[in-house]
């Protein structure tokens, strides 16, 4: 009986161990998130909309995720490579937990300036630049919440030009979040043109509104190495702008 009873607690203690490793996930320190290198002159990338896809490829440890950003930005693959794209294959070749793809995409900005030259890797045939990673929890992975704050590790500044429109979400604290790239995961007939209209064909959480603006004077975006942002319904994407005083308070 007492034999019986000590199996009982080696198979369970087992099972929790194997619960916990499996739980663990990939170790942060084994996720290879390749370092950018600085660069004396400014790279410096221009246009209204730019055109690009992204593959969004994570690794889970614990019930966090450590997404890891591939771009296509400067060597931009058509729509039908994009579309050819296997996401299990890609699981495959990355030893990833999960992955998103995460396009057509195209930036509503005039220019693009970076102090640090993205490192490039091969992935499902072609070679992107990885321009950041982000953490989210497993919660966030699953949900996909529009309006949800996300942070993003990367070193960036992005200028919207006198004269330009601006897309703009301000949420119930008065903090604004400027629209740096709209998709056409959700509509794929989004245009830079739709955006006059897009407040229309969003739902806001209460207390949040949507404006389109005309710049009088130069927007410049400096993420000092991080940037917060956000998606609507439609999967457009916004960088904070500025924060509000109750905010700050906070």
């Amino acid at each position: 009986m007492r034999l019986k009873k000590s199996w009982k607690l080696i198979l369970g203690a087992a099972a929790i161990l194997v619960a916990l490793f499996i739980l663990r996930g990939h170790p942060l320190d084994s996720i290879a998130v390749p370092e950018k290198t600085v660069v004396e002159k400014h790279v410096v990338i221009k246009g209204r909309p730019i055109h690009y896809h992204e593959v969004l490829v994570g690794y889970r440890s614990w019930l966090d995720y450590s997404i890891v950003i591939y771009n296509d930005l400067n060597d931009v693959l058509t729509d039908k490579e994009f579309y050819s794209l296997d996401e299990e294959k890609i699981k495959q070749e990355a030893n990833a937990d999960v992955v998103i793809l995460n396009g057509p995409r195209y930036w509503v900005l005039d220019e693009i300036q970076a102090t640090k030259i993205a490192p490039r890797r091969m992935l499902g045939g072609f070679e992107w630049s990885i321009p950041g990673a982000v953490k989210l929890s497993i919660f966030a992975i699953v949900n996909r919440k529009p309006f949800n704050v996300m942070q993003v590790n990367r070193d960036t500044v992005y200028r919207y030009y006198k004269g330009s429109k601006v897309y703009q979400l301000i949420n119930d604290k008065g903090d604004v979040f400027t629209m740096q790239a709209f998709s056409q995961i959700v509509d794929k007939n989004q245009s830079l043109d739709s955006l006059d209209t897009l407040g229309q064909r969003i739902k806001l959480p209460k207390g949040w509104s949507y404006r389109v603006v005309t710049l009088d004077q130069e927007l410049t975006l400096d993420s000092g190495g991080k940037a917060f942002i956000l998606q609507d319904q439609m999967q457009n994407t916004y960088q904070r702008t500025s924060i509000s005083e109750r905010s700050a308070e906070n």
